[in-house]
């Protein structure tokens, strides 16, 4: 984590001050060390350059390691699919299978693999007009803020699909954020294997118990970043309280019309941020002006899953039916 981040962060429990104990710092990068809250005494660590601003009972990284690790679980368990899955040619597999190789490569630190077999796997899956649209929007995103040379927060990051491509354009710095550390140490050693870290935090958060203060920062960017949020107006709402200029965001919208996926989303509780027309009056309710730059829908298959590990899909699947997504810009202010 940057040093300069300190002046912008509070408890996010109780919003007051934090007091700092810095063990190891390189440069202007904080690689281990202590925040603790001066009120209710919550410590916040510092691990291998992540900053944990979690609850406390969700700081150890042990529980989301074995988030992340469930393919090396079964790895263990089926080694003769796993060396099925390894040694098969990639023009053999399924997307999901892909998706599952890429991800036991990412954990081996074999970056170069990753890439080459995630754009296989959109290609497998028939996803290219998504990703397509995903990276025309992305490219609409980087020109809007190109020449901002701020500090930027990206919202719920993953695997750092929009990160990547901002460090690549923008001059500034950046923070990636999520709620999985284990996340964002995958993020933090991709990046430092390419030579990409030089200005980028990495802060593991609940967003809708934010430990930036108020009006922290004036740009902030996500990817799909909100689709799998519940108590959405909450966490809208926590980030208009955190920032006091523009949030841009990608997201996917599924037609109202559309039965059995609304259906399913009603299910899963993120009905809210699936749909345009909710999207739109949460961002209001919350106290944002929302403008949508660009718009463009696409044909979304349902996506086959895992053929050599049927147990283990890399896939959410969803859509549980061949619709119409609409994919949109939006900045919010």
């Amino acid at each position: 984590m940057k040093e300069n981040l300190i002046d912008l962060l509070e408890c996010p429990l109780c919003h007051n001050k934090l007091s700092w104990k810095i063990e190891r710092i390189n440069a202007q990068d904080i690689i281990s060390g202590l925040a603790r809250c001066t009120k209710c005494l919550c410590e916040y660590p510092i691990y291998d350059s992540i900053a944990l601003f979690l609850e406390p009972k969700l700081q150890n990284m042990k529980i989301w390691k074995r988030k992340e690790e469930y393919i090396k679980r079964h790895y263990d368990k089926n080694l003769e699919k796993m060396q099925k899955l390894l040694n098969t040619p990639i023009n053999e597999l399924s997307a999901s299978d892909l998706l599952i190789r890429a991800n036991l490569m990412r954990n081996c630190g074999k970056y170069d693999e990753v890439t080459k077999l995630i754009q296989f796997s959109i290609s497998k899956s028939m996803l290219n007009d998504c990703f397509e649209t995903i990276d025309i929007l992305i490219k609409k995103c980087i020109n809007s803020i190109k020449d901002y040379d701020g500090v930027i927060l990206d919202i719920a990051s993953g695997k750092g699909y929009l990160a990547f491509k901002l460090l690549n354009e923008f001059s500034g710095q950046l923070v990636m954020s999520d709620i999985n550390p284990a996340v964002l140490k995958q993020n933090f050693d991709m990046m430092n294997e390419l030579d990409m870290n030089k200005d980028v935090s990495f802060v593991a958060f609940d967003v809708k118990k934010s430990p930036f203060k108020d009006h922290s920062f004036s740009m902030m960017t996500t990817l799909l970043g909100l689709q799998n949020i519940f108590y959405s107006q909450n966490v809208l709402k926590e980030l208009k309280r955190i920032c006091c200029g523009k949030f841009y965001s990608i997201s996917s919208f599924c037609k109202e019309e559309d039965t059995v996926n609304v259906q399913e989303l009603v299910r899963r509780g993120l009905e809210s941020m699936w749909l345009r027309l909710n999207y739109e009056k949460l961002f209001e309710l919350s106290g944002w002006k929302l403008e949508c730059l660009s718009s463009q829908f696409v044909n979304a298959p349902v996506v086959e899953t895992d053929n050599i590990l049927k147990s283990v899909s890399a896939i959410t699947k969803f859509p549980l039916k061949s619709t119409i997504f609409e994919y949109c810009l939006t900045v919010a202010i």
